[in-house]
């Protein structure tokens, strides 16, 4: 619930940033804001000696809650990347 209380308030952020950058800029910035910060909580952006260290040094209950946030931050991302596709064309 609290998600998608979040999406709609930057849903309607858009929406009011829409009127000044264009509809499809501001939903694209959102959503791919919202991706990119999901990849950073992945560690996809890392290399592989740095992803080895920290899966050596991080617990189970650590790696569980970072790729949920990961997850998370794809999800309320995925709606603004797709509006922002549809807009384009």
């Amino acid at each position: 619930m609290k998600y998608a209380v979040v999406c709609a308030g930057l849903w309607l952020a858009c929406l009011a940033a829409g009127l000044r950058f264009g509809y499809w800029n501001a939903f694209a910035v959102v959503g791919g804001a919202a991706w990119l910060f999901g990849a950073v909580c992945s560690g996809a952006l890392l290399s592989g000696d740095r992803i080895r260290a920290n899966h050596a040094t991080e617990t189970a209950e650590d790696r569980k809650q970072r790729l949920k946030w990961a997850g998370r931050f794809f999800l309320i991302g995925l709606p603004f990347v797709v509006t922002a596709i549809f807009l384009y064309g």
